[in-house]
Formats: C-alpha cells, sequence, structure tokens
C-alpha cells in the first residue's frame, strides 16, 4: 500500500514538472506571438492592443502565478482578434425560410434586409471594408456546414474570384465547432461570428479598468469555445495513439479557467467598492436619469444638446459608447440632475456580453427615471424597441411609466405620419440635432424627478443677508429670488428641497 501512494506521488510530481516546463515555454513562446502579431497590424491599432494588454497585465499581475496574462493575449489574438490592418469582407446574413422572409431573433421577427444593414454597420464600425454582402435563406441554422452544397459552392466562388476578401463574417449569434472548421476549410479565408465582432468592438471602445476586465471576461467563454474547436480538428488529423497536443490543450483550459477566477474576483471587488459608492450617494441632492436605446439611436447627442457639454463627441457608429458616464445639466427652474450615457442594445446580443455588463447597467439603472430613446427615423423601430425591452427583461428590469419616459429622437429625418403615431403612443417626439422639443423634455423631466424624490417648490420669507439666506442658497435649488414690496429687509426664496432638506431647514432654524 505504502509503495503504491509512493508511486502516485511520484507521477504526480512529474506532472507538475512537465506542466510547469510547458507554461514557462508558453511564455517565451507567447511573447514571440504577440509580437508578430502587433507586427501585422495597423500602427493605430497595434498601439490599442498593445495599451489593452498592458492595462489587463497590471491589473492581473498583483495575483498573477506565472504567465496566465500572456497565454490569454495570444489565445485572444489568435482567436478574437483579426490581425488585418483593415479587413476586407464579405457580409452574409442569414434567414430561416420557414418564417418566410423574416429572421427570427429571441422570439422577435424582422426583415432580411435590415438585419443585413445591421451587419454591415457592425463590420463599419470596425472601419472594415465591405468588398460584398449576400442575405442566404436556410432551412436551419444547425445544418452541420450551415449552407448547402450549391450555396458554398457559391460562396467560393465569390470569393476566388474577388482577391481582396481577407475574411467572411456571417451575422449568426455564434457558429458551432462543426460549422466553423467546415466554413474555414472550404473559404480558405477567417470566418468570423457575431460574438466574435462585437467583442472586438467592446474591446476597442473599453476605457476604463472595468470596461476591460468586463470585455476579457466575456471574451473567455468564447476563445474556450475557439479552442475546443483547434482541439477537435487536431485529434482529427493526427493519428499517433497518444493524445498530441491534450497537454498543451490542458494547460491552456486551465489557465484560462485561472484567469476566468481572477477576472470575477477583480469585478467583485469593484462591484463592492460602486455598491459602497451607491449607497453613500443614496441620499444625494442630485436627481440622475439613465440615457438607454437601440444603438445608434442618438443618446449620446440627445445628452449633449440637454447639457450643453462640448468635451461630448457623438460618432454614427454602433457602441460608439461603451463605459458608463455621468454629465450634469440643469432643467426647467434650476434644478439640476446627472444624465448617465449607456452602452445601447442590439438585436440578438451575445447572452454573455449582458452578462458582463450587467453590474455596469445596474448601476445605471439605479436611477431616479430611465429615458428610452427611440429613433423614429429608423425603419425598424418596432424591432429595435422590442429588442430593448427583451434585454431589460433579461436583466430582470422591467421599465413602465412610473420609471421610463419615452422620447422619439431624429424627427427631423422622418415624415409627419411617424410623428403622429408615435404621439398617439404617449411617446415625445424631440430632435437632438435640430434642438426641437427639448424644452417639453426638461419639462417633463423635471416634474418626473420631483415626484421620484419626492420634492416640493415652495415660497420663503427670509431675512436679506441673514444665516436662513445664506443655508437655502447654498443647499437647496434656489429657482428665484426677489425683494419682499411690503419690507425691503425681506427677500422671498422660491426653492425646491425635498422632505428631508426641509426638515433640516426648520430644526435649524425654526425651533
Amino acid at each position: 500500500m505504502n509503495l503504491l501512494f509512493f508511486f502516485r506521488m511520484l507521477i504526480n510530481n512529474v506532472y507538475r514538472s512537465l506542466t510547469r516546463n510547458v507554461i514557462q515555454q508558453h511564455k517565451l513562446w507567447n511573447k514571440k506571438c504577440l509580437k508578430f502579431c502587433f507586427s501585422t497590424s495597423s500602427w493605430r491599432q497595434q498601439n490599442t492592443n498593445v495599451d489593452q494588454n498592458i492595462s489587463i497585465a497590471e491589473i492581473l499581475e498583483d495575483d498573477s502565478s506565472g504567465g496566465e496574462a500572456e497565454e490569454y493575449f495570444y489565445l485572444r489574438n489568435n482567436y478574437v482578434h483579426v490581425s488585418h490592418a483593415q479587413p476586407q469582407v464579405l457580409v452574409i446574413q442569414p434567414f430561416v425560410r420557414k418564417y418566410k422572409s423574416k429572421i427570427r431573433t429571441n422570439e422577435i421577427l424582422t426583415d432580411p434586409q435590415l438585419m443585413l444593414d445591421e451587419s454591415i454597420a457592425l463590420c463599419r464600425t470596425m472601419d472594415w471594408k465591405i468588398v460584398d454582402s449576400m442575405i442566404v435563406g436556410l432551412n436551419s441554422f444547425f445544418a452541420g456546414e450551415l449552407f448547402g452544397s450549391g450555396k458554398m459552392e457559391e460562396i467560393q466562388d465569390i470569393i476566388n474570384r474577388d482577391q481582396r476578401i481577407s475574411c467572411v463574417f456571417i451575422s449568426l449569434y455564434v457558429l458551432t465547432y462543426s460549422q466553423r472548421l467546415a466554413l474555414e476549410a472550404k473559404l480558405s479565408v477567417p470566418v468570423i461570428d457575431k460574438y466574435g465582432l462585437v467583442l472586438q468592438i467592446f474591446y476597442q471602445h473599453a476605457r476604463t479598468m472595468e470596461s476591460k476586465l468586463q470585455v476579457a471576461l466575456a471574451e473567455l467563454p468564447y476563445i474556450k469555445h475557439r479552442l475546443q474547436t483547434e482541439h477537435h480538428q487536431e485529434q482529427k488529423i493526427k493519428h499517433s495513439k497518444g493524445n498530441i497536443g491534450e497537454t498543451k490543450f490542458e494547460v491552456q483550459n486551465y489557465v484560462l479557467k485561472i484567469l476566468e477566477s481572477k477576472m470575477k474576483k477583480k469585478i467583485g471587488k469593484i462591484g463592492e467598492q460602486r455598491q459602497k459608492l451607491r449607497e453613500s450617494k443614496s441620499r444625494s441632492k442630485i436627481p440622475t436619469v439613465a440615457v438607454v436605446g437601440y444603438t445608434n439611436c442618438g443618446k449620446t447627442s440627445l445628452i449633449k444638446a440637454l447639457t450643453g457639454e462640448q468635451s461630448l463627441e457623438p460618432e454614427d457608429k454602433l457602441f460608439a459608447t461603451l463605459d458608463v458616464t455621468c454629465h450634469k445639466g440643469v432643467l426647467q427652474d434650476n434644478l439640476e440632475c446627472l444624465f448617465i450615457d449607456t452602452v445601447g442594445f442590439i438585436s440578438d446580443i451575445p447572452t454573455r456580453l449582458i452578462a458582463s455588463f450587467s453590474a455596469t447597467l445596474e448601476d445605471a439603472l439605479q436611477a431616479d427615471l430611465i429615458l428610452h430613446v427611440r429613433d423614429l427615423s429608423h425603419p425598424n423601430i418596432v424591432i429595435q424597441n422590442l429588442e430593448v425591452l427583451s434585454t431589460f427583461k433579461k436583466l430582470k428590469f422591467v421599465l413602465n411609466d412610473q420609471n421610463c419616459l419615452t422620447v422619439g429622437n431624429k424627427i427631423d429625418r422622418t415624415d409627419i405620419e411617424v410623428i403622429k403615431s408615435a404621439k398617439s403612443e404617449g411617446i415625445l417626439p424631440i430632435s437632438a440635432t435640430m434642438n426641437v422639443g427639448l424644452d417639453y423634455l426638461r419639462a417633463d423631466v423635471k416634474e418626473r424627478l420631483m415626484t421620484a424624490r419626492d420634492l416640493e417648490k415652495e415660497i420663503l420669507k427670509v431675512g436679506t443677508g441673514s444665516d436662513m439666506m445664506q443655508w437655502l442658497t447654498s443647499q437647496v435649488t434656489l429657482v428665484n429670488m426677489e425683494a419682499f414690496q411690503e419690507d425691503p429687509n425681506y427677500s422671498l426664496l422660491t426653492v425646491i428641497w425635498s422632505k428631508e432638506m426641509k426638515g433640516k431647514f426648520y430644526n435649524t432654524f425654526i425651533k
């Protein structure tokens, strides 16, 4: 029995030693791979990738035990990011024929051409050049090679005829192992699915430490999926009895598991800090408004128009905003509030991306009012609205008339009938860029915030220059101040205050 135990310990020690050697070899190899990967990218992409890698490394280095971050960078740049300076893409939008030329996404039917337009917009957000595009009808999204033999030959002919095509984007949530292997083998170019593309967009737009970690965490399941695909391919082409490459595959999976645990731990700590900050600000004097909506609906343009903050630069791109940002604005009666800009939603958004960013969105949704912005000029406005509501449902947050105000943006780009229809549904029509309807919006937001915060508007007679006046002008919202006509030693102050501040005032000055 003791001899058997001794042999087991010996085998375990040898395995651990071999694993450590493999990791050390991977560390040296990955540095070379990273340098090679960056050297093939454009100057801008190169510097962005290096900066992002350094940021993640700095975040993880304090409790990293050896090479995990470098292994992650190597796998990420192999499986997620396209190494071409400016990929030239063939965009394919599949749909299931049985829905009669409609695409079903999260139980929502929409037009294939509109979905293709959005897929092209996603690619252009990454500054990719669209060489060609096509809509393909399928019997199912789950066929082994996705496309039938005839359609596969047609796609091959398109790629062979146009040598500019360097990759293919198939606008599906995520391709299966067999689909990816078959497509890349027959098309001889990289094949990207929607999950992979959205990850790259999020990666490019992440700015804060938390958003970078959230993107990295969302990438891990996709990297595991791609690693599993490559492993299956290797197993098919290797004929030795021993599983050559099995140790490398196990080590990489182990590294990803360690990184996932560390990233969740880091995000958890940030979440705890945010919760403490949220609790400390729960009694803040300034009301908050979270601005949400489908991506590219004009949220940032609206916040810029409402706040006058010139540093905001709206972009005609999907996911131009990723990090949640706050911007101070002044409503009617001088009531101050904070407008919170949030990440936009898209159709069939990868569930794990929602999960990774749920903490950030939940923080924004603690606001006193949700301002839902809809693009009235978009032909798919109804579907976009359903997608937003579906996403909120996944976040277990219900929008209703009490916590949400809906506005219809871009009325300068649509016709009068659409505007009338929106008004009949209780939607406030506006144009952020033309400053149309914004005074009505400010008034509506002010009334909603007054109700949400239980604020009161009162007129007080106080001594001019008195301690009362100084307290009121510094502690509560001052709407108006004028001299008291019957006695010039007094002033009339119109204020907006909460019951709490009203109680403090009376306890301090009127005893």
